[in-house]
């Protein structure tokens, strides 16, 4: 995968694509991050500052239609406002607005919990692939998106919908995976 990093062009921007999003997280990502068992994966990246959103539209060929999937009823209210879909989650990291105690964050838009004064505080190998693919443009131009957005990081994660939901109540416990 390529990088597209230019920190002159970022620190001169001050993070505008980081302040108005973060990135989308992969779940090679995930594992690369936290190790390779995925559950224990999640958890620890839950617990370090990422959450769980969704894709609010129709996935597209080869997934179900949103009507034929269905999500816990916990989470529920927020489809049904969505004429009921169930879309694919997605695991990025939190918003500086995100409230902290939600592992179910569908909020857009807000700083990225890992941008500092001086940029970003995760190493380039360790960002999620949405942030890696964006190219910074002068002049204060928004970067230019190379892939790695929220539907193609909704399909990657498509079939851990389980692991997700079963990593969050696990979190949400107060519990931890330690692979000591």
């Amino acid at each position: 995968m390529n990088l597209y990093l230019n920190p002159t062009i970022c620190q001169e921007c001050g993070g505008k694509c980081c302040k108005r999003h973060p990135g989308a997280a992969f779940p090679d990502d995930i594992t690369r991050n936290y190790g390779k068992d995925m559950l224990a994966a999640l958890v620890s990246a839950f617990q370090d500052g990422y959450t769980i959103d969704c894709w609010e539209g129709e996935l597209g060929d080869g997934y179900p239609k949103n009507s034929e999937y269905g999500i816990d009823d916990d989470y529920d209210e927020y489809y049904e406002a969505e004429d009921g879909y169930h879309t694919g989650y997605y695991v990025r990291p939190r918003c500086s607005k995100d409230d902290d105690s939600r592992l179910y964050n569908y909020t857009y838009g807000g700083r990225c919990l890992f941008l500092t004064a001086t940029g970003c505080k995760l190493a380039p190998e360790l960002r999620p692939t949405g942030c890696r693919m964006l190219e910074p443009k002068e002049g204060g131009e928004t970067c230019k998106v190379h892939g790695g957005g929220k539907l193609d990081s909704a399909k990657a994660w498509w079939d851990y919908y389980e692991v997700i939901v079963q990593a969050a109540k696990l979190v949400e416990r107060g519990l931890s995976l330690n692979e000591d």
